[in-house]
């Protein structure tokens, strides 16, 4: 689909998630494979809804800023037309924002209504 980019998060993974991913690969060919598959499904599951949950986050920020916005427009990705090196140049001038964003998610139910942990 045109202005789609795969992004690769290796570089954001911490280093124990990468040694995790490497041994996913070993434990799903374990004796008990079966169970580690359907838990390995259930990580990726949790991991897809997390990452949805922060998405719908961001856009109803940006869309309550910027109510004229178009999301659908949004949701298809990139502007087309930009290079790889211009998007990662707006990944690097967004990141700051989006940790802080990424703070204000309470994904575990551990923040008081104030937002705050408790």
């Amino acid at each position: 689909m045109p202005g789609r980019r795969e992004t690769d998060l290796t570089p954001y993974l911490s280093e124990s998630n990468q040694c995790s991913t490497a041994l996913s690969q070993k434990w799903l060919l374990s004796p008990t494979a079966g169970q580690h598959a359907r838990t390995w499904e259930s990580f990726k599951d949790f991991n897809h809804d997390a990452v949805a949950f922060a998405a719908t986050h961001v856009l109803a920020v940006v869309w309550s800023h910027y109510p004229t916005a178009d999301l659908q427009a949004i949701g298809g990705g990139y502007a087309e037309g930009l290079s790889d090196a211009e998007t990662q140049q707006l990944e690097d001038e967004v990141e700051d924002a989006a940790k802080k964003l990424a703070g204000d998610i309470d994904l575990f139910g551990e923040m008081d209504g104030g937002g705050e942990a408790q």
